[in-house]
């Protein structure tokens, strides 16, 4: 499904990612593991479109998305997290999920005032599937604990339509009970999955922007 072919990028002198290449195959778990400074976000950035690579092939499915704004990349079917919760201060915890079922910006217009039923049942149910409550959906993103906002960031890239899945660091900040709480519902994502062992799951050591075969699994 995804396939990354000798992908390098440097910022001045510093070389955060260096030929790393590696695949993703359908209906797989990969985790990319590795320590601060490995070029782990920044290979997600490239993917996603965020950065541009200094060279090297980023191919999802059959399509070379190298010549595709971040935007385009998503509507190819890429949805994913950030490090850093992305949520909006005005806008409702229904809004924020709406916006996720849409990628076309002329549809954007519809969330405000226009959702239909079957939107705001997937919306619930998006919300409900992390483990929030559906009285949060009238909130502002601005009233949300920094361990709920994770959690909605979750179900939003849950919602938006994608082939690929790519969650920054989705545990990183919270406490012990909520990230026991998300490993639980990574568990789930794939369709008749109860718990990992019926999850096809990989390893993807990185070390200095490498890929580490030696301790790579799968």
């Amino acid at each position: 499904m995804l396939t990354i072919e000798n992908l390098s990028k440097s910022f001045g002198g510093v070389r955060a990612v260096d030929g790393c290449s590696f695949t993703v195959s359908p209906k797989q778990i990969t985790a990319l593991i590795g320590p601060n400074g490995a070029g782990k976000t920044t290979v997600f950035q490239c993917i996603s479109g965020l950065l541009d690579p200094d060279r090297g092939r980023v191919v999802l499915g059959d399509r070379d998305l190298g010549s595709l704004a971040s935007w385009d990349r998503a509507r190819s079917g890429i949805s994913r997290t950030f490090q850093q919760v992305q949520l909006w201060t005005y806008l409702t915890v229904s809004e924020h999920l709406l916006l996720s079922l849409h990628t076309n910006d002329d549809q954007v217009a519809s969330v405000f005032g226009h959702d239909t039923d079957e939107q705001r049942a997937a919306a619930r149910t998006a919300l409900e599937r992390v483990g929030l409550p559906t009285d949060l959906l009238g909130k502002l993103g601005s009233d949300l604990s920094y361990g709920q906002s994770k959690l909605l960031e979750l179900a939003r890239a849950f919602l938006f339509p994608h082939q690929l899945l790519l969650l920054d660091e989705p545990v990183a900040g919270v406490n012990p009970i909520l990230r026991q709480q998300i490993a639980v519902i990574l568990q789930t994502l794939l369709p008749g999955s109860r718990n990992t062992c019926k999850i096809n799951s990989r390893v993807i050591l990185t070390t200095e922007g490498r890929k580490n075969p030696a301790q790579s699994s799968g």
